[in-house]
């Protein structure tokens, strides 16, 4: 036992010495972080001023064709019937996918729920997902519009 103690004193110094100590840490870390956050800034105002000057000029981008989405609860009672009508008119249209790809849909509604359920093995767990998803949308969206005369925000 007597043994012990001083080799375990002995390895507790040796700890102490071979740990960097906190000053030796924060000076280190706080630059590299620093230098980091400055080139993330940097590449960010590239990224951000070759976007713009290669924008189109063409006025394509007005109040028509802006896409707002709102909180559901934020639509009025006037907005929200507007919105399920075209929905609703969606589920009176013909569908338009074979019987071959999806036997059950019967309107144009279906079509995107066929989309959709055929779709989820496929596409989800993928890099692609969001790209996939935000232009499902869009074309669920379109339809509102184009086929069902939808001419408000979306929830």
């Amino acid at each position: 036992m007597v043994v012990l103690k001083p080799l375990s004193l002995g390895l507790l110094a040796l700890q102490a010495w071979a740990a960097p100590t906190d000053s030796q840490k924060s000076a280190t870390t706080s630059s590299a972080d620093a230098a980091a956050a400055s080139q993330i800034a940097q590449l960010a105002s590239h990224a951000y001023n070759v976007t713009i000057a290669n924008l189109p000029t063409t006025g394509a981008c007005t109040r028509e064709t802006l896409r707002i989405r709102r909180d559901w609860r934020a639509f009025s009672p006037t907005e929200k019937k507007a919105y399920i009508k075209s929905v609703l008119c969606l589920q009176d249209l013909p569908a338009r996918t074979p019987s071959n790809l999806a036997a059950g849909a019967k309107t144009r509604y279906d079509d995107f729920l066929a989309t959709h359920i055929n779709q989820t093995l496929e596409i989800h767990y993928t890099g692609t997902f969001l790209a996939w998803h935000r232009n499902f949308i869009y074309e669920f969206e379109q339809s509102l519009r184009e086929e069902c005369h939808y001419t408000g925000d979306y929830p």
